[in-house]
């Protein structure tokens, strides 16, 4: 993302599908006009939905800690990663109804190994507040006179910091864990454990398609694959959300400062604390926005829940539309494949 030929090349919203398929085994035989064919073999399938402003964002953290938040805004929800692997077990059936049509169909039991979904539905920021050295400043700073007061309400009164997150996780893996780091209440990393993997649910597939030779040397075929679905168990699902987040207004804290009365022997210690209320609550967001990984916990804060009951995925399906034509009495061929 630092690229700039890179930045430039990205669209507003931006797809991304990684389709992994080995076979672990296959074979196919003639029975009369029949072909049978038998498979098992191993799909993961990975798509995600990344948006512009989010690598923009990226690039803009790196390094933000020495510039100051005046009137920074980012947008970067609309983001998602999906992850499907299964192992199918395939039975296929390919039957030349006549000398030009062809017709086949797989159908397959499928084991699921684990699926996550993350939407990042919402994560907007909005803030005005100087850099992370003034807020330090903030922090080791020692009231000791009612002048300093009025000085700091003149600073603090324009400063905001507004945080708004809408996320959600959906993983059925076995061996997949959600962890936390002691003394935090969401989660701070995802882990594998290979040792721990196993069949997390089950489900059925389907492959379609036909052939069909419009003259003698030339042939259109269409297929749809995977279509299909799993269910996923309740026992192996783990389930994380996050709504919430930060709207902190300096103005708040002038109207508590304004409150205080002058007279009042504890007036500077009143004013202390409110000043360190206001200096880590926008040290809290400067941590929570700026760390510039692409999945941020530490913004998020998603937050575990039990799975109430067991969820279901579908399969990433695929259309495959062809044609083939013969030259020279088909001693020479060339054809078009779009999928």
């Amino acid at each position: 993302y630092k690229s700039t030929d890179f930045m430039n090349r990205l669209k507003d919203n931006n797809k991304l599908n990684v389709n992994f398929s080995t076979e672990i085994l296959s074979a196919g035989w003639y029975k009369g006009k029949n072909f049978w064919s038998f498979n098992i073999g191993l799909r993961t399938d990975i798509g995600a939905n990344l948006t512009k402003s989010m690598f923009t964002f990226l690039n803009e953290m790196d390094g933000f800690e020495d510039k100051t938040w005046e009137n920074q805004k980012y947008n970067i929800g609309g983001q998602q990663l999906n992850i499907n692997a299964y192992t199918e077990i395939g039975l296929g059936l390919s039957r030349q109804i006549n000398n030009r049509l062809t017709v086949g169909a797989r159908v397959k039991a499928l084991l699921g190994i684990g699926n996550m979904e993350l939407k990042i539905n919402n994560a907007y920021m909005n803030a005005v507040l100087p850099g992370e050295s003034r807020i330090a400043e903030f922090e080791r700073m020692q009231i000791t006179n009612l002048a300093q007061i009025e000085d700091l309400k003149n600073e603090i009164g324009n400063y905001k910091a507004e945080l708004a997150v809408g996320a959600t996780l959906e993983s059925s893996f076995k061996g997949l864990n959600l962890t936390q780091e002691p003394g935090q209440d969401y989660i701070s990393d995802i882990e594998f454990e290979a040792k721990d993997m196993g069949i997390a649910g089950y489900g059925f597939g389907i492959d379609l398609g036909a052939s069909y030779k419009i003259l003698d040397n030339l042939t259109v075929s269409a297929s749809i694959l995977d279509l299909g679905f799993i269910t996923w168990s309740k026992g192996s699902t783990q389930i994380a959300s996050a709504n919430g987040g930060i709207d902190m207004k300096g103005q708040t804290y002038v109207d508590q400062l304004s409150a205080i009365n002058p007279a009042d022997p504890d007036a500077l210690a009143q004013a202390q604390a409110i000043i360190n209320g206001f200096s880590n609550e926008a040290m809290d967001y400067l941590n929570r926005v700026s760390s510039g990984d692409v999945l941020d916990y530490e913004m998020l804060q998603l937050r575990t829940e039990d799975a109430a009951k067991s969820r279901k995925s579908r399969l990433a399906s695929t259309l495959v539309l062809g044609a083939e034509y013969g030259f020279f009495n088909n001693k020479l061929a060339v054809g078009g494949l779009y999928t």
